[in-house]
Parts: C-alpha cells; structure tokens; sequence
C-alpha cells in the first residue's frame, strides 16, 4: 500500500486540477474517488502485433490475465525458444481456424499452456505438438485435453525431457506412448483417470527417469514391477 501512495502522489503531481476533484482521492478504496471508474470486466485479448515481433525468442505471458484467442500470429515468430502462456480458469483458447498455429516453432524448447483451454483441439493436439522437434519441457497441464493414444505412429520428441500432462481427462490405461520417450527426466500424469495397472514392460526406455507423478488416477495392483525393471536398466 505504500507503493501505491507513492505511485499516485507522483501521477497526481503531472494532472491539473483546477476543480480540486483530487481532494477525494482519499482512502484505499479507489473506486469512490471522483473521476476514477471501476469494471468488474477484466481480461484482455493478447494483442495481433506480437505476431510480427520476429526476432523475439522469448515469450512469457503467463498469467497476466489475457483472455480470448490466442491470435494464430504467435506461430510466425520462428525464432522462439521459450514460449509460455499458462493462465487461470481456462480464459486462453488456441485459434479454432489453425490447429497447426505452433507448427512453425521448429526452435522451441519450451512450451508452458498451463491452464490453456485445448478442448476444441481434440486429437489435433499431440499431431501438432509432435511438429516440434526441439523441445526440451512441454508443460499442458489443466487443458480440458480428452485425447492421448496408447501409440503413435512417429515420435518425434528426441530431446523431451519434462512432460506435465496432468490434471488432464484422458480416462485409458497408462499410455505406452508417453512411456517410450527416452529422453524423459520428469513425468507427470497426476489427476488424469488413468485406470488400470502399472505392468513391468511399462518401464520401457525410461532409463533417465527421476521424478514420476502418477498421483490421483485410479491405478491398481502393484508398481514393483516397474521399480525391478528401472534397476535392471541403470
């Protein structure tokens, strides 16, 4: 609060006031001051022209309240390695007219959508993120996603290392998909309804593997199997 006094002193010293409306700018409620309106409507699109910021390699607008569509132009910035666009309550929305909107990424290393809402996307989704050869984190968590295949055709994450896909309503068995990507450190299917059984030939290619979060699914049987083949494997 005392940050704020500071900040409005100062903009109050660059306004004319021969009115004297200033003298109710008192207490901490700004909403009572003369002259001063106040919206319960907050949330603002993220704006066209950072699309043609083409030099740019870092994008970071992580919660800061941008609501709407993702403009498609954020795929023109081709020279991005970091690109995060986590936000609350789902308000963020990839554009509906170009699932392939991130295919010309190809130098992104980090892609954080927590909190994205990929619903409409379906099964478009891991097609297009599979377009992105050099990532090393991909971060979906909280994305209203529906749709991880057991298998995929081609892989293409070579260099993956982090994957958060959790709090996501996949509902299969554990995807042998996700468990095939050699590179993983760090995976997290926490809160997905995932269901079934954890078998020993689950452990695949996992052998860098240190943190795995399989936390409010609705697994059974025992995960020792797949303890016995990690050892095997160091």
């Amino acid at each position: 609060m005392v940050g704020l006094k500071i900040r409005k002193g100062k903009f109050e010293e660059g306004l004319e006031d021969p009115s004297r409306s200033l003298s109710s700018w008192v207490g901490e409620d700004c909403c009572k001051w003369w002259g001063v309106g106040c919206s319960n409507q907050t949330g603002i699109p993220i704006p066209n022209f950072i699309g043609s910021l083409n030099k740019s390699s870092y994008l970071n607008f992580s919660y800061a309240s941008f609501a709407e569509m993702i403009p498609s132009h954020i795929g023109n910035l081709s020279n991005l390695l970091y690109l995060a666009l986590s936000t609350f309550a789902y308000p963020l929305t990839p554009p509906i007219s170009n699932s392939n909107w991130l295919s010309g990424l190809s130098y992104l290393k980090y892609l954080r959508l927590i909190g994205v809402n990929l619903s409409e996307a379906k099964t478009d989704w891991l097609p297009t993120i599979n377009l992105l050869p050099s990532l090393l984190e991909l971060r979906l968590s909280l994305c209203l996603l529906h749709y991880l295949p057991q298998c995929f055709p081609s892989v293409n994450f070579s260099s993956l290392s982090k994957l958060d896909i959790s709090g996501n309503d996949f509902n299969p068995s554990i995807p042998q998909l996700v468990f095939n990507i050699t590179p993983l450190t760090d995976l997290k299917l926490g809160n997905c309804y995932l269901k079934g059984s954890i078998h020993k030939s689950t452990k695949g290619n996992l052998c860098n593997l240190q943190t795995l979060d399989l936390s409010v699914n609705h697994l059974s049987g025992k995960i020792t199997g797949f303890f016995q083949a990690y050892f095997e494997m160091q």
